[in-house]
């Protein structure tokens, strides 16, 4: 039977370079956390019918009422669960193989188009076929990034964006066209996906503001806002500072932290020592853990300019009704911390200067 409706088409870009150039068995676990989280968002009704090495082929049916800009921000949120994941796995891992260093060249991008297609059943799979099904694979092979420098885009149809009732957004989109071998001309639009994923960043921040913190530390460093924050964000320096060892055993704090167990979705928070949820560059971080007497906190570090060099505030919040029993031991805790980082700060500066 032929029905009618959307063909998504999410592919990895850099899938081919980072398998070839990473070890295999941590290249594996890091695409297998981004292709759950791409699936996690294809829910009704969106249909997922494959996956294809680096890529997912879904559809929505014409009659499922999913249309305009529900369609297209279903797919934003799709790209921001792979985002998150991606960027959470690079900023948390402390191994040094060449997978794990080569995290952040992974993307993602959409391909749109709407026609038939039929449904054929093949053992236990049921694979789409039709002239329309072709066409949005065609789409992959394109010159869209360098001709219009979007590396990170929903790429639709003219038929797609027609069908979808989004004519009105053809001024706010890049027009791009290309041929292809027995289909011809075809007119397609550009979506540039890391625009709204930064608009969600901002909407979504994970952050501890003053109203619900249970205290606040500060400090001033002889150092630049961003040189401060990428201390900060330093697997390396955080675990001294920190003084995880002191606290936990070292091999604990690597099976913890390691992008093998970095998947927010399914994290077991019970584990965590500390892990970044949020940040944004030059300005703040916020980590996540469970701390004194199995409660769970929240701490945003924020940095400002102050002078030659800057202000770090720290804020924590207890997410715990135990919060009054523990609230001494994290203060006397991160008094320590902001002390030991003042040093690590104040000593790299020195040597650098």
């Amino acid at each position: 039977m032929v029905s009618k409706g959307y063909f998504v088409v999410a592919d990895i870009s850099g899938y081919t370079a980072f398998l070839t150039q990473s070890e295999l068995d941590h290249a594996e676990v890091v695409l297998d956390i981004l292709i759950k989280a791409q699936v996690e968002q294809f829910y009704d009704p969106f249909v997922v019918n494959s996956f294809r090495g680096d890529g997912i082929l879904a559809y929505v049916l014409d009659n499922s009422g999913t249309y305009g800009l529900e369609f297209l921000h279903r797919l934003n949120d799709v790209y921001y669960n792979f985002t998150i994941q991606r960027e959470t796995m690079y900023r948390n891992s402390t191994c040094p193989c060449l997978a794990c260093q080569n995290i952040p060249s992974l993307d993602l991008k959409f391909f749109v188009h709407h026609g038939n297609f039929m449904l054929q059943k093949i053992g236990d799979r049921e694979e789409m076929l039709g002239p329309d099904v072709i066409v949005v694979h065609r789409m992959m092979k394109n010159h869209v990034k360098e001709q219009t420098g979007v590396e990170a885009y929903t790429l639709l149809t003219d038929t797609a964006l027609d069908a979808l009732g989004l004519e009105s957004l053809r001024p706010n989109l890049i027009p791009y066209q290309d041929e292809y071998e027995h289909i011809g001309k075809i007119n397609m639009y550009v979506y540039d996906l890391m625009q709204e994923y930064n608009s969600q960043r901002e909407r979504r921040r994970i952050e501890v503001t003053s109203d619900i913190a249970q205290f606040t530390l500060e400090l001033t460093l002889p150092v630049p806002p961003i040189t401060a924050w990428k201390f900060l964000m330093d697997p390396s320096k955080r675990k001294e500072f920190l003084r995880i060892e002191s606290h936990f055993p070292p091999e604990e704090y690597l099976n913890h932290i390691h992008v093998h167990d970095w998947s927010l979705s399914s994290l077991n928070w019970n584990s965590v020592i500390d892990a970044i949820v949020d940040w944004q560059a030059g300005h703040f971080l916020t980590t996540e853990g469970v701390g004194y007497d199995e409660t769970r906190y929240r701490t945003t570090y924020l940095t400002e300019s102050a002078g030659e060099g800057c202000r770090l505030v720290l804020l924590l919040h207890i997410m715990s009704d135990k919060a009054d029993k523990v609230i001494a031991k994290y203060e006397a805790g991160l008094s320590e911390t902001i002390d030991s980082i003042r040093v690590a700060v104040s000593t790299s500066a020195a040597e650098v200067s």
